[in-house]
């Protein structure tokens, strides 16, 4: 294996070691034994300076808990409220004891093992971790979450034999082999971790962690290709953790500004904006002069389409603090979208001038000045966005239409096939260089890179009609 690929997988494991909550999901079905109550009775208090709304849920928790002071699955909720607010102290402690008191129960040493991990405490998470895996063997979380560990200390075979149990015990999930392909990589087994990982996508095509290392190992096989394709589809993407019935909750118990931004956050990434403007526009209201929440919202109301109501918000955060990082660009998107050229080009320029080194930041200038009818500019701007980031097919793509809009074919050629390169499933890599070799006085070529467009297009009814007419103009 290339030292390089060893090097970018070591970072991954460490990454991935600090399990990052994940968002509300299905539950998997567990082996979980009733709680038996068995540890002596304590007094639970509420920590001084909560947030108002975390205070209380708290407090509701608490009056139940003494209600029923012996119930581990009371003291147990207690602790997914405070891991949902990521208050990992006293999550800590909680699902500490609600596991000494219900021992039956896995699931509390799961979410103990993360509050102490997210304390830093990695080799308390392994221990705790390590000494029930026997008891526990077909609980798929905990397994999945001990292979993490081991692997990250190093212990392939125990991390091999964690994520085996893993796939024993919920053999239709994707993680068991995410997991057995970490492994295979480290052990300088690119093809073995490739056939893992296709099939942890075969199962959920939407288990997007797979594909970095899956980027990895076709680059460890040469296929560099298809590696960049990969890497590229694998950036900036959190490892989702493992779904279990006390993750299904963190979701609807974050009520702190920090996860409730958070949250939003991850909505959005997800496609899912509209409920991330349910969960921001509470707090916006709650919170009218924190310029943080409004921008968010901002963001949230913009992605989800709501253009008035996102210029609104980023104005109101701009006035509450105008240097938030990335208010400038975004608010110079919306004034765009609603046809506020010139606005939004002093919005961008006011974002490049703060960080010139941004490369979405050019390629939206690159947009503005188009629209502006300064084509000159425009390129000039997208061709900036590839030299900053020559991996962005998005950049490729832009770059490429402003060289062809300028009638330098050979050079828009050059990006429409680095397009393809970095995101060889989508159509419109190929429909872009088709018509480029159209005008080139490459027909066959063209109609070529047309069909592929169509293969890759689906049953998109609209773009397929797009296509058939290009084929059509191409022919002709």
């Amino acid at each position: 294996m290339l030292l390089s690929t060893q090097m970018a997988l070591r970072g991954l494991a460490r990454r991935w070691s600090l399990a990052v909550q994940g968002l509300g999901l299905l539950a998997v079905t567990l082996a979980c034994a009733p709680a038996e109550p068995g540890a002596p009775d304590r007094t639970w208090t509420r920590p001084a300076n909560l947030e108002p709304a975390l205070a209380e849920l708290v407090d509701a928790q608490l009056a139940a808990i003494q209600r029923e002071p012996r119930s581990a699955a009371h003291i147990g909720r207690l602790g997914v409220i405070y891991e949902a607010n990521r208050q990992w102290p006293e999550a800590r402690e909680a699902f500490d004891a609600a596991f000494a008191m219900g021992p039956g129960e896995p699931l509390w040493l799961v979410h103990a093992a993360l509050a102490r991990t997210n304390l830093g405490d990695a080799q308390g998470a392994l221990s705790i971790l390590r000494a029930h895996a026997g008891k526990f063997a077909d609980c798929a979380p905990l397994q999945n979450a001990l292979g993490d560990l081991l692997l990250e200390e190093g212990d392939l075979d125990g991390a091999l034999k964690a994520f085996d149990l893993t796939l024993r015990a919920e053999p239709k999930l994707p993680e068991g082999h995410a997991g057995r392909a970490l492994v295979e990589l480290r052990r300088g087994a690119p093809d073995a971790a490739r056939l893992s990982l296709e099939r942890a996508l075969a199962l959920d095509p939407n288990f997007r962690q797979a594909w970095y290392p899956l980027g990895l190992a076709l680059r460890a096989l040469e296929r560099e290709a298809e590696a960049l394709a990969a890497l590229e589809r694998g950036r900036e993407v959190r490892k989702r953790r493992m779904r279990d019935r006390l993750n299904s909750e963190l979701a609807s118990l974050a009520v702190t500004r920090d996860e409730v931004i958070e949250r939003a956050s991850v909505l959005v990434g997800s496609g899912r904006a509209t409920e991330a403007v349910a969960k921001l526009a509470p707090l916006a209201k709650a919170h009218p002069d924190d310029g943080l929440v409004q921008f968010n919202l901002g963001v949230a109301l913009l992605s989800a389409g709501q253009l008035p109501g996102a210029l609104a918000a980023f104005e109101r955060a701009r006035s509450i603090d105008a240097n938030l990082s990335g208010l400038d660009s975004n608010l110079a998107l919306a004034l765009l979208s609603l046809g506020r050229s010139s606005e939004a080009s002093s919005a961008i320029d006011r974002a490049l001038a703060r960080d010139g080194a941004n490369p979405r930041a050019h390629r939206l200038r690159g947009a503005v000045r188009e629209a502006l009818g300064d084509n000159s500019g425009a390129l000039e701007s997208r061709k900036r966005a590839v030299e900053l980031d020559s991996r962005d097919a998005t950049s490729r793509a832009e770059y490429g239409r402003s060289l062809a809009m300028a009638t330098q074919w050979a050079q828009a050629e050059e990006q429409f096939r680095a397009q393809i390169a970095l995101a060889s499933g989508d159509w419109r890599g190929h429909a872009n260089l088709g018509r480029v070799l159209y005008f080139q006085g490459s027909k066959l070529d063209a109609i070529a890179e047309v069909k592929l467009a169509q293969q890759a297009a689906g049953a998109d009814a609209a773009v397929q009609e797009e296509l058939r007419q290009l084929a059509e103009q191409i022919g002709n």
